[in-house]
């Protein structure tokens, strides 16, 4: 019997690394998405300032590009919630 209870908290041990490992991805994720989009407003403004044809074209692409990021960022962090599985508590206080 003490077999299963060992085999039982290491797979408890590997659950609680995989769900920590998959936070981190996300997090990660999250924190890149949001470099990025601080990145085009930032270009988008600097070309704004230019007043030129040209820059204005490029910001307008770069709009559509941030607009792209924030739907990314918004599907990403929908999947990651319903995957997420903070309700999911693998200790229910039994016997330990």
């Amino acid at each position: 019997m003490p077999t299963i209870g060992l085999i039982k908290t290491l797979l408890q041990a590997l659950c609680a690394y995989l769900q920590l490992r998959n936070k981190s991805f996300y997090h990660n994720l999250h924190r890149e998405s949001q470099q990025k989009q601080e990145n085009i407003i930032n270009e988008i403004e600097s070309l704004r300032s230019k007043r030129s044809a040209s820059a204005t074209e490029r910001a307008d692409l770069l709009r559509d590009k941030l607009i792209a990021e924030k739907r990314y960022l918004k599907h990403i962090s929908a999947f990651y919630d319903s995957i997420d599985p903070r309700d999911n508590d693998t200790d229910k206080g039994g016997d330990i």
